[in-house]
């Protein structure tokens, strides 16, 4: 959700979109609080904690910034289209947070489950036909 919601707050800030990015932040405001304490606490959990997380945020910032740099009619006229989308259709909030991600800042490692051991050879082994599963830290 915070790879969707950075470029909206440069958007705001730099493209004039004040307005559009408040009436976003009022609609969708119990989704981005509930994503938020997702975010602060697997940040919490991690190693570096909230260091780690402060250096997300404003890498994602970063990353928002130059793309308005690069091509600002692109970038305003893109987020000025999400806003609208979003405005029309909010039950696809999640969906816009998924199409866009902004690949030129990591994400965060997601926790994995650790291997199975089997009792007959002690290495690490799935059950047979099992996938590997990766969830995310709660």
């Amino acid at each position: 959700m915070r790879h969707l919601q950075s470029p909206l707050v440069v958007a705001a800030l730099s493209c004039g979109q004040q307005q559009a990015y408040n009436s976003f932040v009022t609609r969708f405001q119990p989704e981005l609080a509930a994503q938020g304490q997702r975010l602060i606490g697997y940040y919490q959990k991690s190693k570096n904690g909230v260091d780690s997380l402060n250096k997300a945020v404003t890498a994602l910032a970063n990353a928002a910034s130059k793309l308005r740099a690069e091509d600002p009619q692109v970038f305003c006229t893109a987020t000025w289209n999400l806003f609208w989308s979003l405005g029309r259709e909010p039950d696809r909030l999640p969906a816009a947070a998924a199409e866009n991600l902004m690949y030129a800042v990591p994400m965060p490692a997601q926790y994995q489950d650790p291997p199975i051991v089997s009792a007959s050879d002690g290495a690490g082994a799935s059950p047979a036909g099992a996938a590997s599963r990766t969830v995310p830290v709660k």
